[in-house]
């Protein structure tokens, strides 16, 4: 039995996924081609051909029990629902994790994770608590860390790399960047104000030495040094999930994704740059690649759902792949949507199918795996 919350991302994202496909219906019935005839006739065929040539790519990794997946370094995460409480699951080398921690939070529920370290949240009267477990066993305690509640926000903001935890939090009353590697004592870093960044922190995320930090709706990107951070200088509140490597830095506003380019601080449209590629499937199907939602960045490669499936485009080269496509007809009815696409360090990409019987978009379905072809 799911939860019944305020919609969180991934509900969004399933929303979105209802429009993405009448979009996409829209692409089939009125697409480039003739309007009908062999050239139609033709059109289709290619498709369907592509969607069986695609399907012996993929494999099966989870039946419709697996929600709301998140990919971390090696380790994936995803949530099953047995009761209104849901369990925190991972899988990692081919071994399963199941936790026998809680997740809950009162009627919600959080946590942050690396390959090694899980991090959940206990909310008192006036104190917020972290507790870190080993990511590999299912209810090893690691260490637990009690601070003051922050006076605008339920918790502190905080991110976790490898074995440590980083926190966004007031030390002293200026606001810091705090390391706390379990079970020792938590140390202060640096001050925001001395990397640039003079508001609250909202969001935090960590990889490597890098650092990107959401403060009032504006991304910078800094080091775990302290060195002065960049702003991205994105335009607009940021609204779904930001994702970085060494050469970029992907991340959705209000009116789509942007690409910012480490390098040279070059920001490009990832909607207009997927458009813009030599990529298409036929006439009939000429935008079924094109950008619908969900940007997920892995080494340079931005894996996401287009109009008719998943996709890939390459960053260097311009280039896209086609992943999976959604088919066109099913026995009785039936249809198939992906959705939330995550990208594990392996390359191997994991997708909810969402699955109706009716021929609308289903609430859940299995989830599959795809490896990310090679260069």
């Amino acid at each position: 039995m799911r939860r019944q919350t305020l919609p969180s991302y991934p509900t969004l994202a399933r929303a979105a996924a209802a429009v993405a496909s009448v979009l996409a219906a829209a692409c089939v019935a009125g697409g480039g081609g003739d309007g009908g005839g062999d050239g139609l006739d033709a059109d289709l065929a290619d498709y369907d051909a592509l969607v069986a040539e695609l399907d012996q790519h993929r494999t099966l990794a989870f039946d419709e029990r697996a929600d709301e997946l998140r990919a971390v370094g090696s380790r994936l995460y995803w949530l099953e629902f047995p009761t209104f409480d849901p369990v925190l699951h991972s899988q990692r080398d081919g071994v399963d994790v199941t936790y026998a921690f809680s997740i809950s939070i009162d009627d919600d529920y959080a946590y942050e994770a690396s390959d090694n370290v899980v991090v959940t949240i206990e909310l008192g009267e006036q104190e917020v608590v972290y507790r870190a477990y080993a990511a590999g066993e299912p209810d090893r305690p690691l260490g637990t860390l009690t601070v003051p509640k922050p006076p605008a926000a339920r918790w502190w903001a905080f991110a976790v790399h490898a074995g440590d935890v980083y926190l966004a939090m007031d030390v002293d009353g200026a606001h810091s960047l705090v390391q706390w590697t379990p079970p020792d004592d938590p140390v202060a870093l640096w001050t925001f104000a001395r990397a640039g960044i003079t508001g609250s922190v909202d969001a935090l995320a960590t990889d490597g030495d890098r650092l990107v930090a959401i403060e009032s709706g504006r991304v910078w990107l800094g080091t775990l040094a302290g060195e002065p951070a960049t702003w991205l200088g994105n335009d607009k509140q940021i609204t779904g999930g930001i994702g970085f490597d060494d050469r970029y830095v992907v991340y959705a506003q209000a009116d789509g994704v942007r690409v910012y380019r480490i390098a040279d601080g070059v920001t490009s449209d990832l909607s207009e740059r997927v458009a813009a590629s030599d990529f298409r499937i036929n006439d009939t199907f000429a935008t079924a690649h094109h950008f619908a939602r969900q940007a997920r960045l892995h080494k340079g490669t931005v894996v996401y759902i287009g109009q008719s499936g998943l996709f890939a485009y390459d960053l260097d080269r311009d280039r896209v792949t086609p992943l999976m496509l959604e088919p066109r007809t099913l026995p009785g009815g039936a249809r198939i949507v992906y959705d939330d696409p995550q990208v594990t360090a392996d390359g191997t990409v994991y997708v909810t199918a969402l699955t109706s019987d009716s021929g609308s978009v289903g609430v859940d379905g299995p989830v599959y795996a795809v490896p990310l072809p090679a260069d």
